[in-house]
């Protein structure tokens, strides 16, 4: 069974991956392989080196962040590798035992990305004019329904009016494109999300601006 399983997840790993890999994955890719074979330890050990093990919190207005302090800076890249690895491997591959372990590593991942994301904003002064063009081209939403999943919130596809988020986030930034037969650059790629995922401490400063006075 653990031969089996190890070459299933070989195959998973080389799913549409790209040939290089960020190190963390051979360390993630290690600890699956033994949470197959019954040594559920080991995703409680890599969680941990993903997002640390504080229970803590910090406040930034109303938002609450898990002050997640791993060992991996986690890149956009990362996000976007371990999206198409949990994608298959819970429908593909491991679709009994995926739950459970892939669960664990993507909320891990996110409290990671969440505080990363939190110490840069705060680190590079807060808002900027940047994430201001951006919230003012959000694209909100609502569920009508009032039921425990009533919300506002921000179309998930479609964020700014088009489904290609990174172009349309370039384009409202006045960022000059790459000549037509050239991709994207990785490194610009990685900096509108970084603006994107700042969002969500970027509003909190917005709406914190004391308003203006309305005389009658």
């Amino acid at each position: 069974m653990r031969d089996s399983n190890t070459h299933k997840l070989d195959k998973l790993w080389k799913h549409g991956l790209p040939d290089n890999l960020p190190p963390c994955f051979q360390e993630i890719k290690t600890a699956i392989d033994s949470a197959l074979s019954g040594n559920f330890r080991a995703i409680h050990d890599i969680t941990g080196r993903i997002a640390g093990n504080s229970s803590d919190f910090e406040s930034y207005g109303t938002a609450f962040v898990r002050k997640a302090d791993g060992e991996w800076a986690i890149t956009n890249r990362i996000l976007q590798t371990w999206s198409t690895i949990d994608f298959f491997g819970g429908r593909d591959y491991f679709p009994r035992e995926w739950e459970m372990i892939g669960s664990q590593i993507r909320h891990a991942l996110k409290d990671a990305h969440r505080w990363q994301t939190l110490q840069r904003y705060k680190n590079n002064g807060g808002i900027k004019e940047e994430h201001r063009k951006l919230l003012a081209r959000l694209l909100w939403d609502m569920d009508p329904f009032r039921n425990d999943w009533v919300s506002l919130f921000v179309q998930g596809k479609r964020p700014f009016g088009n489904s290609g988020i990174e172009i349309d986030m370039i384009e409202i930034l006045g960022w000059e494109f790459p000549p037509e037969d050239e991709d994207i650059p990785d490194e610009m790629i990685e900096r509108v999300w970084q603006l994107f995922d700042e969002l969500q401490f970027a509003i909190i400063d917005v709406l914190s601006i004391p308003a203006e006075p309305t005389h009658v």
